[in-house]
């Protein structure tokens, strides 16, 4: 019996929904168990520093790369965003950051709603320019060019590359 060519269809169709229904339940079990697994881990430590009598090991820092935290954003949809300013109260703990937006808007957030990241963003290209203090490369003079009767033979040549 050979297939016609709307069953080949349909089974090639029914293939990919399955196929897609399975990616869609892998996606979800990657995303609960990095929301809930390594998010909470994340936090635990950076909350479990900050509790440590009001001295932690570790404060959050300018440049530091971070998730904001977002309830209600759907799977992989948090904002990235990076520090910008860490505002202290009076005991000089960490209680607020302005962090920048992929936007480039800048907001003021609660610690508790950034998940740090292990990373941090790249640091701008500094405007000074740094000079290289080489000494100049003297190079002997070559047989053949001292040897010709047109030219006349120096000692050395001095080139400042």
């Amino acid at each position: 019996m050979e297939l016609t060519d709307t069953t080949r269809y349909e089974q090639s169709q029914h293939q990919l929904v399955e196929w897609y229904q399975s990616t869609l339940s892998v996606l979800d079990h990657f995303w609960n168990i990095w929301s809930q697994d390594y998010l909470n881990a994340i936090a635990q430590r950076h909350t479990s520093r900050v509790r440590q009598g009001r001295t932690t090991t570790r404060e959050p820092r300018v440049g530091e790369v971070v998730l904001l935290a977002d309830k209600q954003l759907p799977r992989g949809q948090w904002t990235p965003a990076v520090i910008t300013y860490i505002n202290y109260n009076h005991d000089r703990v960490p209680r607020s950051a302005t962090i920048r937006l992929p936007n480039g808007n800048h907001v003021k957030r609660s610690i508790n709603h950034l998940y740090p990241l292990e990373l941090s963003a790249a640091e701008p290209p500094s405007d000074t320019v740094i000079e290289k203090s080489t000494p100049p490369r003297i190079q002997p003079t070559r047989s053949a060019k001292s040897a010709h009767r047109y030219i006349k033979p120096r000692d050395t040549v001095q080139s400042n590359n």
